[in-house]
């Protein structure tokens, strides 16, 4: 379960019984257990909008029930220019735009996000709630910082464009003095394809746990997300609640997570993505400490908590 995923549920778990279900991947499979479960429910609430879903989306609206949808990604997106989204056309547009349109309230997690939810999915904008992810700023990091540059993403053929992954590392060899550190579970045979285009500075390391890579972004000084699509960011802020300095592509939500306390390359170009890791590499460690204090005051994770369970108690 991804972590912004696990905080929801404890905080739904604050205010409400809650039943969990994992099952509705195989949705045909457990038809019934899914409508038992609806059935013994006020209100069923959807991390995504995911076709996987839509079996239970309508028995839930059979049955009468109250449905809120978190539309944080892939579902509401339309960039045929990377591959990316359910939102370029076809049976599957069809079938998420209706699922969305079936719920009592669709939680976007930015502005951008919303935007999108509601022009390229076409949800009413009367049903749409947009509610910032949260954080816990955790401990005061040490100021101390190396070097070293950093982005996280899953190793796979769609982030290879969709996260930057390929940038990053082909930027990399403007920097031979400078380790850089690619973090993420290797998906696909992508690996072998960063692999070979990677210069002796590059350490892609797979997998890594949250305390480990804790330990990586409070020694690394630059955080790079040179994504072509975010919904919000969870990485970057997670970067900056370590001091990193952030640098990111200028598209749909990065800039509202970075603010000022960062720097905003075009996506797509590898000499303004250069020039901008070098500002940040040679940036003093006020902007670190700047982009922490942006993510503890605009993000906070009790002001997440108390949106959400207001979105509940409203429908």
């Amino acid at each position: 379960m991804p972590s912004f995923v696990r905080k929801d549920l404890e905080i739904l778990k604050s205010g409400h019984e809650v039943t969990e279900e994992s099952n509705y991947q195989k949705a045909v499979p457990n038809l019934w257990r899914n409508y038992r479960g609806i059935r013994s429910a006020d209100l069923v609430f959807y991390w995504f909008g995911s076709l996987h879903f839509l079996p239970s989306v309508i028995i839930a609206k059979l049955l009468g029930r109250k449905i809120v949808v978190v539309a944080g990604g892939y579902e509401v997106v339309n960039l045929p220019e990377i591959e990316y989204g359910n939102m370029r056309g076809g049976l599957k547009a069809f079938f998420v735009r209706h699922m969305l349109r079936l719920a009592d309230r669709v939680i976007s997690i930015s502005e951008s996000n919303r935007h999108e939810t509601i022009e390229n999915a076409g949800v009413d904008p009367s049903k749409v709630v947009m509610v910032y992810h949260g954080f816990d700023p955790g401990p005061e990091p040490a100021d101390a910082k190396e070097a070293l540059v950093v982005t996280v993403g899953t190793v796979s053929q769609s982030n290879l464009k969709r996260k930057g992954l390929e940038d990053f590392v082909r930027v990399a060899r403007h920097f031979p003095e400078v380790p850089f550190k690619l973090i993420g579970r290797w998906q696909d045979d992508s690996y072998g394809f960063l692999k070979k285009i990677a210069t002796p500075n590059v350490e892609i390391t797979g997998f890594v746990d949250e305390h480990g890579l804790a330990g990586i972004l409070s020694r690394a000084k630059v955080y790079v997300q040179a994504s072509r699509h975010e919904g919000f960011g969870c990485s970057v802020a997670e970067a900056m609640l370590h001091k990193c300095i952030p640098v990111v592509n200028n598209v749909y939500a990065l800039p509202e997570v970075v603010g000022d306390c960062g720097y905003l390359s075009a996506p797509g170009d590898e000499d303004d993505l250069r020039s901008k890791i070098r500002q940040a590499l040679d940036s003093g460690n006020s902007i670190g400490e700047k982009a922490r204090q942006r993510i503890v005051e605009k993000f906070p994770l009790d002001k997440r908590a108390g949106s959400l369970l207001d979105v509940i108690a409203g429908v």
